[in-house]
């Protein structure tokens, strides 16, 4: 099973949107979430067991990180004078792991039904970063002032004799609930990532600092030198971002739902219409009412048993994307 899921408060997460906005005195703030994931599961006795392959990134911050990031150059005589805030906060993990499925169905209230996934994981790779700066744009001279925080699995190169990285294993667990209030009618609860914790022995990680002054011009990030900077490697313990969604939705040919989805601290409400035909469902979400998701997904697509379904993105500006969603063999 392929699956893929990206949500935010403001526009989508593809490089295509933010090249097109522009940066703001005041930046919005804005969250974001992107979730992939390869699994294969088979079942033993009353258990389902399975092997996955998953990716998760977050991105907290200011708006104007993302359209920055999102281009190779900028040209600031096209901007008003002003300071402008830079700030952002992303995880990026990868991992891998093995579990099982258990699920039951409550003796005392009808209706109700909930499904746990503990596992065992082991990290691939990590980053994790977070930096503040301010770009000051004026007639003639533009400036540069901020810092930055990295992590990463991955070596800078400026160490000599670099310690030994090891990511080691961790645990955690996935937790759904489901609670049917009328026929058609259900409420559901899903939780990814709990407890999970892994103690990375020589972490790499360096700050940088940052002052630049240039005539005013075109920016190439690139070129964009720090003044100062540090490496070193630390035992760091992390844990993956909490995801949960709760929903209120009515079952059917035309179906439809509302609720709030959100991983860690940040937040955001959802919305969704959908509409059942045969071997077809058509869904429309909105998050935060700040952009579309349009899915279309067929069951016993060409061959018996292979659901797949694609998705439309768009922030209702800037370049929209259409990709893959899901991917579902049964045999």
């Amino acid at each position: 099973m392929y699956s893929s899921q990206s949500f935010s408060n403001h526009g989508i997460l593809t490089k295509g949107y933010w090249a097109t906005q522009e940066i703001e005195l005041r930046p919005t703030n804005t969250t974001g979430y992107n979730d992939v994931n390869l699994r294969a599961s088979w079942p033993v006795k009353d258990l389902n067991m399975f092997v996955e392959r998953s990716l998760v990134q977050t991105y907290v911050g200011g708006s104007n990180a993302l359209s920055l990031a999102a281009r190779d150059s900028f040209d600031t005589n096209s901007q008003a004078s002003g300071q402008y805030p830079i700030n952002l906060n992303i995880q990026r993990f990868e991992w891998d792991s093995l579990g099982f499925s258990v699920k039951g169905k409550s003796d005392s209230y009808e209706g109700i039904s909930w499904k746990l996934e503990p596992k065992i994981v082991t990290l691939r790779a990590f980053k994790s970063g977070n930096g503040d700066a301010i770009l000051a744009i004026g007639s003639n001279i533009n400036t540069l002032n901020g810092t930055l925080h990295r992590e990463s699995n991955s070596s800078y190169g400026y160490l000599v004799n670099p310690a030994q990285l090891n990511m080691g294993y961790g645990a955690s667990a996935d937790a759904f609930l489901k609670i049917d209030l009328q026929p058609a009618m259900t409420l559901a609860f899903d939780v990814k990532n709990i407890g999970s914790r892994f103690i990375v022995h020589g972490a790499h990680e360096n700050d940088r600092s940052y002052q630049v002054v240039q005539s005013a011009g075109q920016i190439i990030f690139s070129q964009v030198p720090s003044i100062s900077g540090t490496y070193g490697q630390k035992k760091i313990n992390y844990r993956l971002p909490i995801f949960y969604k709760v929903g209120l939705s009515k079952d059917g040919p035309l179906s439809y739902g509302a609720g709030v989805i959100g991983f860690d601290s940040e937040k955001m409400g959802w919305a969704r219409i959908g509409f059942r035909t045969g071997l077809n469902q058509v869904d429309v979400t909105s998050y935060a009412f700040n952009n579309l998701e349009v899915t279309f997904r067929r069951d016993n697509f060409f061959v018996k048993g292979l659901s797949v379904g694609f998705v439309f993105l768009t922030g209702f500006s800037g370049k929209p994307k259409l990709q893959l969603q899901t991917a579902i063999y049964d045999f």
